[in-house]
């Protein structure tokens, strides 16, 4: 059985797209087979993935648009075709009506994993309260599988000691693991979403390495 891994944060701007493109594409480029599934009513993983060049050879990920109730029957099967399942959740989830509530507790109940992305900086912390205590709700309310959740901080300044002092920050205020990778803040990446690519085809070694890095230290917290 696939693994089902979400990214969400209620803080708009985080990097959820970002970092779920980067490790879609890095696990795709090791020979796994990973879809994505864009459950942001912004439909920002589908933007990226209209660009792709026709004519591209290189392995990308399957993409599918899930953003209704029905989200958790559409994991299920996937899970019986990939071997991971990445979904982008929007950053208004869980805090609009009740069709947006459902999805979001039937996304995170069909989650092994859940990756938080957290800016470099205090509000950013603050502002992922929220998002923390719908997940803890759902752990107190539940008796079966729940989703382990980490975060990582993404969009860190090369040379600076904000990402980590960050991370002793959100380790003792949330009580939950952080990626010991800290995800660097990099045009590169702006640039591979504008073109339908992956970071991995840019020519910034440092850039590949960093982002390769996050990827696997992904598939030790998945099992992979």
């Amino acid at each position: 059985m696939g693994k089902v891994v979400v990214f969400g944060n209620q803080k708009g701007g985080c990097g959820k797209t970002t970092l779920a493109i980067t490790l879609a594409c890095g696990l795709t480029e090791q020979g796994y087979k990973v879809l994505m599934v864009d459950a942001d009513p912004q439909g920002s993983v589908m933007s990226w993935a209209i660009r792709v060049d026709e004519n591209n050879q290189d392995p990308l990920p399957d993409t599918e648009k899930h953003d209704n109730v029905l989200i958790d029957q559409a994991l299920k099967r996937a899970r019986e075709r990939y071997d991971v399942t990445i979904v982008d959740l929007g950053s208004n989830l869980g805090f609009g009506g009740d069709t947006i509530q459902k999805m979001l507790l039937k996304t995170l109940r069909e989650a092994d994993f859940v990756f938080i992305p957290v800016g470099p900086s205090p509000v950013d912390v603050d502002a992922s309260e929220a998002f923390v205590d719908v997940l803890r709700d759902l752990w107190e309310r539940r008796d079966e599988k729940i989703p382990a959740a980490n975060f990582v901080i993404n969009g860190v300044r090369k040379g600076t000691t904000l990402g980590k002092e960050i991370a002793e920050v959100l380790e003792d205020v949330y009580q939950l693991p952080v990626f010991d990778t800290k995800v660097d803040s990099r045009e590169a990446y702006k640039s591979a979403f504008m073109t339908g690519t992956s970071v991995f085809k840019s020519k910034q070694n440092d850039v590949i390495e960093n982002a390769m890095a996050f990827v696997n230290e992904a598939k030790e917290v998945m099992g992979l």
